[in-house]
């Protein structure tokens, strides 16, 4: 098995809490500024907007990290 790290930052002008849809080709796990907000570990094809969770942002630079894990074939990821 291998894994991947996606990292970007989110700027919120506001406190607020935003939907996220996720897709990933295998496994995977998303934090935001270090807190773990949602995993799923499963062996599947990528499908775009496959997972859904929310956001709580906080007002000001928001920190996010996706862990992207692969067990065979191919590999990839979605995240809106």
């Amino acid at each position: 098995m291998v894994l991947a790290y996606a990292h970007c930052r989110i700027k919120s002008p506001k406190r607020q809490v935003v939907r996220a849809t996720l897709g990933s080709n295998d496994s995977i796990e998303l934090f935001l500024n270090g807190e773990g907000i949602f995993k799923n570990h499963v062996k599947r094809n990528l499908k775009l907007d496959e997972d859904e969770c929310h956001l709580p942002l906080k007002t000001g630079n928001n920190y996010l990290t996706l862990k992207i894990f692969q067990g065979k074939g191919g590999w990839g990821f979605s995240f809106r």
